[in-house]
């Protein structure tokens, strides 16, 4: 062999070597991922939930000041539904709460509460506490300049507002559970603790309503949030499971409360 073609044969290896450790270094993280459905994309689908690494935990939720207990004393769990609400799926949520008498947390899209007015007003009036997850479901949000979040979360807050101009929002979600340090800051500044959880079934996966009860129910603890999601292409897994967690856990001995703000 040449040596013009032992160098090209040099190089292309190289190359190759150097190819496969770029793909397996590939940025996973939130920014990167684009907006999803709450995961760290939770595979692309665009319809905005909750994001988080495989572990349950999403990106920013081990930032100072975020939520991610109940708060309150003896076995208690906490259920909170994000993105939403959707016509399809929040009814049907509300009418299981209901059956068994359980106050939850949702986090309302601002786009979702201008379209869909009466159903804010009706979580509301069923006793549930509001939740703001901002304007637009911006997941890069944590990344922006002061001024786009606090219209974010002024927006968000508005549209609530809009449809229950009495109601209490005493919460902030950052999309996909991408908080920062400057994203509670700012909430707070608008009277809204930074909610997040540590169960996450992963429900925007769509795996089925018996694996999403199976991972809830395995996973809670005394004080434990869930985050389960009321909109999105396809929740009727979710749906599905509401019962099945609440008779499960209510058997454990566990209380169903909202968290302390």
């Amino acid at each position: 062999m040449s040596n013009g073609s032992g160098a090209a044969v040099t190089g292309l290896v190289i190359g190759l070597i150097m190819g496969l450790g770029a793909i397996g270094s590939g940025d996973a993280s939130p920014s990167s991922a684009g907006n999803s459905d709450d995961t760290a994309t939770g595979g692309g689908d665009g319809s905005g939930s909750d994001a988080s690494g495989g572990d349950g935990t999403g990106w920013g939720l081990d930032v100072p000041g975020v939520i991610r207990t109940t708060g309150r004393s003896g076995q208690t769990v906490a259920l909170t539904f994000s993105s939403g609400p959707d016509p399809l799926y929040t009814p049907d949520i509300l009418d299981i709460l209901d059956a068994h008498g359980v106050k939850a947390t949702f986090c309302i899209l601002g786009t979702q509460a201008e379209e869909h007015p009466q159903l804010v007003e009706q979580i509301a009036a069923e006793g549930h506490v509001l939740c703001n997850h901002t304007m637009t479901y911006d997941y890069a949000l944590a990344a922006r300049d002061d001024a786009t979040i606090r219209a974010e979360i002024e927006d968000g807050l508005s549209a609530i507002r809009a449809a229950v101009p009495d109601a209490s929002v005493p919460f902030f979600r950052a999309p996909g559970g991408n908080f920062s340090a400057k994203l509670v800051d700012i909430a707070a500044s608008f009277d809204q603790a930074s909610l997040g959880w540590n169960v996450d079934p992963r429900d925007w996966e769509t795996p089925g309503a018996a694996a999403i009860r199976a991972s809830v129910v395995d996973a809670v603890q005394p004080g434990s949030i869930v985050v389960l999601h009321d909109e999105g292409p396809n929740r009727g897994g979710t749906v599905e499971a509401l019962p099945g967690i609440i008779e499960d856990l209510t058997a454990e001995g566990y209380q169903f409360v909202t968290p302390v703000s």
